[in-house]
């Protein structure tokens, strides 16, 4: 997926990664000094975007909340998924957002990336 590599490139320019490409997984994935971690993926004709937060005392919960906030009656704009993943034993909530792979420029990742943290932040204060 070239196109997307182009991409990757000017969004890692973006945020101070000049070369940021797609590993060897076929994904790129970024771990932020606040412990959030970030993932690009091609899927298709679409990209993924994940973002997650750990959530070591409190994973349940946060789940139930985020589920209440990604039901289709309160979304507003992105369609947001919601799920648990662990990562070194520790289980993290994941939002998860599909970019219509024509559309996923470097602005439009970034703009996803700003949506799901501020959707996690929300999720979280629910």
């Amino acid at each position: 997926m070239n196109g997307l590599d182009d991409t990757l490139r000017e969004f890692g320019a973006g945020i101070g990664m000049p070369g940021l490409a797609l590993g060897a997984g076929g994904n790129v994935a970024l771990e932020l000094a606040s412990g959030r971690r970030v993932a690009i993926e091609p899927a298709g004709d679409e990209v993924l975007v994940y973002v997650s937060d750990p959530a070591p005392y409190d994973a349940t919960e946060r789940l139930l909340r985020a589920w209440r906030r990604a039901h289709y009656s309160r979304l507003d704009g992105l369609a947001v998924q919601a799920a648990l993943r662990e990562q070194e034993g520790v289980p993290r909530l994941l939002a998860v957002a599909r970019v219509a792979g024509a559309n996923a420029d470097a602005r439009a990742l970034m703009q996803t990336v700003d949506t799901l943290s501020r959707w996690l932040d929300a999720a979280r204060d629910d």
